[in-house]
Protein backbone atom coordinates (compact mmCIF):
# COMPACT_ATOMS: atom_id res chain seq x y z
CA UNK A 1 0.00 0.00 0.00
CA UNK A 2 1.01 3.87 -1.27
CA UNK A 3 0.83 6.77 0.26
CA UNK A 4 -1.31 7.96 -1.90
CA UNK A 5 -3.54 4.61 -1.42
CA UNK A 6 -3.40 5.37 2.43
CA UNK A 7 -4.41 9.38 1.76
CA UNK A 8 -7.76 8.70 -0.47
CA UNK A 9 -8.97 5.70 1.93
CA UNK A 10 -8.44 8.98 4.86
CA UNK A 11 -10.68 11.28 2.44
CA UNK A 12 -13.11 8.79 2.25
CA UNK A 13 -13.78 9.08 6.34
CA UNK A 14 -12.43 12.70 6.59
CA UNK A 15 -15.72 14.75 8.33
CA UNK A 16 -16.76 17.79 5.71
CA UNK A 17 -16.81 21.35 6.92
CA UNK A 18 -19.01 23.31 8.08
CA UNK A 19 -21.11 25.27 5.61
CA UNK A 20 -19.91 28.59 5.76
CA UNK A 21 -24.05 30.08 6.93
CA UNK A 22 -23.99 28.33 9.80
CA UNK A 23 -20.77 30.56 11.02
CA UNK A 24 -22.97 33.98 10.01
CA UNK A 25 -25.91 32.24 11.95
CA UNK A 26 -23.94 31.71 14.72
CA UNK A 27 -22.74 35.07 14.65
CA UNK A 28 -26.15 36.29 14.22
CA UNK A 29 -27.36 34.54 17.19
CA UNK A 30 -24.57 36.07 19.20
CA UNK A 31 -24.67 39.79 18.10
CA UNK A 32 -20.98 39.63 17.14
CA UNK A 33 -19.37 40.43 13.95
CA UNK A 34 -19.01 37.70 11.84
CA UNK A 35 -15.09 38.78 11.45
CA UNK A 36 -12.88 38.63 14.45
CA UNK A 37 -10.82 41.28 15.22
CA UNK A 38 -7.41 40.37 16.07
CA UNK A 39 -6.19 41.38 20.00
CA UNK A 40 -3.20 43.19 20.65
CA UNK A 41 -3.69 43.21 24.53
CA UNK A 42 -2.03 39.44 24.69
CA UNK A 43 1.03 40.74 22.77
CA UNK A 44 1.33 43.16 25.10
CA UNK A 45 1.18 41.46 28.45
CA UNK A 46 3.95 38.89 26.79
CA UNK A 47 6.58 41.87 25.82
CA UNK A 48 6.33 43.41 29.58
CA UNK A 49 6.35 40.32 31.00
CA UNK A 50 9.37 39.34 29.24
CA UNK A 51 10.73 42.67 29.43
CA UNK A 52 10.21 42.87 33.79
CA UNK A 53 12.04 39.18 33.31
CA UNK A 54 14.53 40.43 31.44
CA UNK A 55 15.49 43.35 33.54
CA UNK A 56 15.32 41.21 37.10
CA UNK A 57 17.93 38.70 35.11
CA UNK A 58 20.36 41.31 34.49
CA UNK A 59 19.90 43.16 37.75
CA UNK A 60 20.39 39.90 40.08
CA UNK A 61 23.49 39.21 37.52
CA UNK A 62 24.91 42.59 37.72
CA UNK A 63 24.64 43.45 41.58
CA UNK A 64 27.58 44.92 43.24
CA UNK A 65 28.33 41.42 45.25
CA UNK A 66 29.36 40.07 41.72
CA UNK A 67 31.31 43.27 40.80
CA UNK A 68 34.88 42.53 40.55
CA UNK A 69 37.08 43.61 43.31
CA UNK A 70 39.59 46.54 42.97
CA UNK A 71 41.84 44.57 45.92
CA UNK A 72 45.44 44.47 44.36
CA UNK A 73 45.47 40.61 45.93
CA UNK A 74 42.11 39.67 44.59
CA UNK A 75 43.77 40.59 41.46
CA UNK A 76 47.06 38.35 42.10
CA UNK A 77 44.78 35.27 43.21
CA UNK A 78 42.49 35.77 40.26
CA UNK A 79 45.51 35.93 37.89
CA UNK A 80 47.22 33.17 39.61
CA UNK A 81 44.43 30.76 39.67
CA UNK A 82 43.28 31.52 35.76
CA UNK A 83 47.08 30.56 35.27
CA UNK A 84 46.17 27.28 36.51
CA UNK A 85 42.92 27.18 34.37
CA UNK A 86 45.37 27.43 30.93
CA UNK A 87 45.28 31.62 30.91
CA UNK A 88 42.84 31.89 28.47
CA UNK A 89 40.20 34.85 28.83
CA UNK A 90 37.74 32.42 30.04
CA UNK A 91 40.16 30.87 33.05
CA UNK A 92 40.23 34.31 34.24
CA UNK A 93 36.16 34.78 34.12
CA UNK A 94 36.30 31.70 35.56
CA UNK A 95 38.92 32.21 38.10
CA UNK A 96 36.76 35.61 38.86
CA UNK A 97 33.77 34.12 39.83
CA UNK A 98 35.08 31.11 41.82
CA UNK A 99 36.57 34.13 44.11
CA UNK A 100 33.51 35.80 44.11
CA UNK A 101 31.08 33.29 45.04
CA UNK A 102 33.95 32.13 47.46
CA UNK A 103 34.18 35.34 49.18
CA UNK A 104 29.93 35.77 49.02
CA UNK A 105 30.03 32.84 50.92
CA UNK A 106 32.58 33.79 53.55
CA UNK A 107 30.32 37.10 54.09
CA UNK A 108 27.24 34.86 54.75
CA UNK A 109 28.88 32.89 57.22
CA UNK A 110 30.24 35.54 59.26
CA UNK A 111 26.54 37.21 59.10
CA UNK A 112 25.06 34.13 60.42
CA UNK A 113 27.64 33.91 62.73
CA UNK A 114 27.34 36.95 64.21
CA UNK A 115 23.45 36.95 64.51
CA UNK A 116 23.86 33.45 67.06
Amino acid sequence: MHDRDVERLLRRYRPADPAQSLDERIAGLAGAPTRREPRAWPWAAAAAALLAITVGLHASVRSPANEPSTDPGFTEDVSSLAAEFGGAPAAHRLAESMLLREAAERERQQEASQSR
